[in-house]
């Protein structure tokens, strides 16, 4: 992202949910709780599948910050996978920031569910990630402008890579 690091960790200090969700309320920065969806596309069609997101303190350094993050799906946790790593952003030098999310997931129903997890749930997963960086960073990039910036302006696309660790199974 092309936006100053000092910045960004502002924002994600004062304010995360303004990242991890469209709406915050008052009620949710006070306990650092927050509704969001994350959407799928797959072939051709969209899912999309509420979930509570939780935020922990942030550690800060001179050239990053992270936050815990946990989520799980609104209603239906017993049937959807849970979430927990950490959200990251690190100067990058020349007003760029690197937001990365790493974590794992881990997928219930025991036997059954790791099986669904290795024929769809995987792959549905990765594009729940991509679609939760991707709307973290356009949020992450409108509210420092909006905080910086007199006027109009214009989000752009933010390209996102996604990483398998190598030999680490979701449990």
């Amino acid at each position: 992202m092309n936006v100053p690091f000092d910045q960004a960790r502002e924002v994600l200090c004062d304010d995360p949910g303004l990242v991890v969700a469209d709406v915050v309320t008052a009620d949710d920065r006070r306990e650092r709780r927050y509704s969001s969806m994350l959407g799928v596309e797959l072939g051709g069609g969209g899912v999309r599948q509420g979930v509570d997101i939780e935020i922990g303190d942030p550690t800060k350094a001179d050239d990053a910050i992270s936050l815990p993050v946990r989520w799980q799906a609104s209603g239906r946790d017993r049937l959807f996978p849970v979430f927990a790593g950490v959200i990251e952003a690190r100067d990058e030098g020349d007003d760029a920031v690197l937001l990365t999310v790493r974590g794992t997931y881990t997928v219930p129903l025991g036997a059954l569910g790791r099986f669904g997890d290795g024929l769809v749930g995987r792959r549905v997963a990765r594009h729940s990630l991509i679609d939760f960086v991707e709307h973290a960073a356009d949020r992450l990039d409108r509210e420092v402008h909006r905080r910086t910036t007199p006027g109009t302006w214009q989000p752009v696309a933010h390209p996102v890579e996604l990483r398998e660790m190598a030999g680490e199974a979701p449990g």
